[in-house]
């Protein structure tokens, strides 16, 4: 994950880090403590599944995913965050 450091409209260095999916979409689901129906995930600008519920289903298609769910794009990353209930 990366932004961008601005003065003046311009980009002049950036800020980066290194996030491990997988525990973090553990973590997620542990503290969520979502019903066995509901999902979560998060899908990137490019259509691949960043964060799940299912830990395994991450840096997959996302052509299984429910499409029943409340979601939100990042301004940030172009990520969108969903939650919902498995078809």
């Amino acid at each position: 994950l990366k932004v961008p450091v601005m003065r003046e409209g311009k980009v002049i260095g950036g800020v980066g880090t290194s996030i491990f999916l997988n525990d973090l979409s553990n973590i997620l689901a542990e503290e969520l403590k979502l019903s066995d129906d509901m999902v979560f995930y998060a899908v990137t600008a490019e259509n691949e599944v960043a964060l799940h519920s299912n830990a395994e289903l991450i840096l997959q298609e996302n052509t299984d995913l429910p499409k029943n769910v409340v979601f939100k794009t990042s301004p940030l990353t172009g990520w969108r965050f969903a939650l919902g209930f498995k078809d």
